[in-house]
């Protein structure tokens, strides 16, 4: 098995594409999806011991790489892959001149059903099939393309890789219900979430999910365990504070951009839900940042 799409120009517009988050049950988030060479190795790559608290697997394609893991030596040649649980310390001890590897790191919600699956999961190496290959392969041939699709289909076959490890180490993934999708959710966050600069209520989110209010307050509070009214207010927040830290627009200015009607209304609203003036938090954080 071997990776037949790889150039250096697939290998560069791979490292600079930023994937999408999952919409699972549980979510999964691609941290980096990446091809690695020897060349990589001695001039780029962290070779000091190290750990994450992420999960990460190096598929090895041609030529040898060896490992410090958990304490221990390893060594991958073609077609075999290690998977690096979370918090193993770990270093790059030597690689072969002909080496080509991918590099794939995620991480999950944290929830206690995630806690619970990976428990007992340890650091291992292991044999890889040839869907993987095939995967690989796929994801480099598209990575060039700049169709605004594409970020999605490749998170897709990047899952398939992560599934395809999950099979081999036997790990048993959660069984999905009814319970665990309803595409109104789905439509009711994404309203949200791009309304999130102006004030809204139940009532304009049911509209967009062809719900009465009644309804979708169930149905929402089922699934997610918050009320809409409480993902409104988290949404908001979270982006109040992303524009005190991340931009140089005064608290006023602010304050028209969330679509309240003077500052007054938003220091209230902020200081009601954060425990202090906006003001304050920008300056507190700003310091500790330094």
């Amino acid at each position: 098995m071997e990776i037949s799409e790889y150039t250096t120009k697939r290998a560069e517009a791979l490292n600079k594409l930023k994937l999408p988050e999952t919409e699972l049950p549980i979510n999964i988030k691609i941290l980096w999806f990446d091809t690695v060479t020897s060349y990589d190795i001695n001039n780029r790559v962290n070779l000091e011991t190290h750990s994450h608290s992420f999960f990460e697997i190096h598929f090895t394609f041609s030529g040898k790489v060896q490992y410090e893991c958990g304490g221990s030596l390893t060594e991958l040649c073609g077609n075999q892959a290690l998977f690096i649980t979370p918090d193993t310390p770990h270093k790059y001890i030597k690689c072969s001149e002909d080496l080509l590897k991918v590099s794939l790191a995620f991480s999950f919600d944290k929830n206690k059903a995630v806690s619970t699956l990976f428990s007992n999961i340890k650091t291992k190496k292991l044999n890889f099939s040839n869907d993987i290959s095939e995967n690989v392969n796929f994801v480099l041939k598209q990575s060039e393309k700049k169709d605004f699709l594409i970020p999605g289909i490749i998170s897709g076959r990047i899952i398939e890789i992560i599934y395809s490890v999950f099979n081999t180490l036997q790990i048993s993934l959660p069984q999905t219900s009814d319970k665990n999708f309803d595409s109104r959710i789905l439509v009711a966050k994404e309203y949200i979430k791009n309304n999130k600069h102006r004030i809204i209520t139940c009532k304009d989110v049911a509209k967009e999910c062809c719900l009465s209010s009644k309804q979708l307050s169930r149905i929402f509070k089922s699934y997610t365990g918050v009320s809409i009214f409480e993902y409104i207010i988290d949404q908001r927040i979270k982006y109040s504070k992303k524009l005190l830290l991340q931009s140089e627009h005064s608290i006023k200015e602010i304050s028209f951009m969330l679509g309240f009607e003077n500052e007054c209304s938003f220091v209230s609203f902020f200081k009601r839900h954060c425990g202090m003036p906006p003001g304050n938090f920008r300056k507190q954080n700003s310091e500790n940042n330094n």
